[in-house]
């Protein structure tokens, strides 16, 4: 069953500043093969299936993703997807200049889809969405789907805030543990795959935290502990290099010139 319903020119009691131009759901529904550039914002939260995963291509990428999971259909990318099997769902579109302004605020995140969890807090809004649709006639029910797909979007932004903060914090228990074995070259993609993180995706969400990559975060702790080193020891300057591994003093010395604009004789 497929269920669509136009508000883009319903009254509205309130001058809310993000008024949904339409709203629908499909409860197993087999949809037809998609392939659209799109001009407006739809929001999809795709509930269920009968397959475990749904297959799309974002820009050319393809991605698979468990159910249940949102779709921002966003104004200038291209998305493509067949659904073999029937699905749960429910949908609601913005015009492009509402879209722009939720971006403007940050409730669009980055990445086109993203999986969700199906929270009290999410499952009572859709219930409470599907409960308006079925009275969409009646006075103030605009207003109040205006609200609860805003409720929603909001809902989701929490989401992505709580996966991102939890992230950050594994991505820098592994900085912690670069950092400790700094001196010794340590094997990142190794360190990596311990905290179970492909090589791939953990630089992608290193890079979202550090402005640094891996490897220039080890020298720069390196060069924090030679200049250490330097002025509160006796080492020479060939037994400090040897001790940060770098493969000779000249190598040693070109780096730390680098980073500190004098050589580690003159930094001394």
């Amino acid at each position: 069953m497929l269920t669509l319903i136009n508000l883009k020119n319903m009254k509205r009691a309130a001058n809310f500043p993000f008024p949904v131009e339409s709203v629908g759901q499909v409860h197993f529904f087999q949809t037809v093969p998609n392939d659209d550039r799109y001009t407006r914002l739809e929001v999809t939260l795709r509930l269920s299936a009968e397959e475990d995963q749904a297959h799309d291509e974002v820009d050319g990428k393809l991605i698979t993703t468990p159910y249940p999971h949102a779709v921002f259909k966003m104004p200038g990318h291209h998305h493509s997807f067949h659904a073999a099997d029937r699905r749960e769902a429910l949908f609601f579109i913005y015009s492009k200049a509402v879209s722009q302004r939720l971006k403007t605020l940050d409730f669009l995140p980055e990445e086109m889809i993203q999986p969700i969890a199906l929270t009290g807090a999410l499952k009572q809004l859709i219930r409470r969405l599907s409960a308006l649709m079925a009275v969409s006639e009646t006075i103030g029910s605009a207003d109040r789907i205006d609200l609860v797909c805003f409720a929603i979007l909001e809902e989701l932004l929490f989401q992505r805030k709580i996966e991102s903060d939890a992230m950050q914090s594994r991505i820098r228990k592994i900085a912690s543990m670069i950092r400790m074995d700094a001196e010794n070259q340590p094997d990142i993609a190794g360190i990596a795959a311990e905290n179970g993180f492909s090589e791939r995706s953990f630089y992608r969400q290193w890079k979202k935290v550090f402005p640094l990559s891996p490897a220039q975060y080890v020298m720069e702790e390196k060069m924090k502990r030679a200049a250490w080193l330097l002025t509160r020891s006796h080492l020479r300057i060939g037994e400090i290099a040897a001790m940060l591994h770098f493969c000779d003093d000249n190598n040693f010395s070109s780096a730390f010139k680098k980073h500190h604009g004098m050589t580690p004789r003159e930094y001394r």
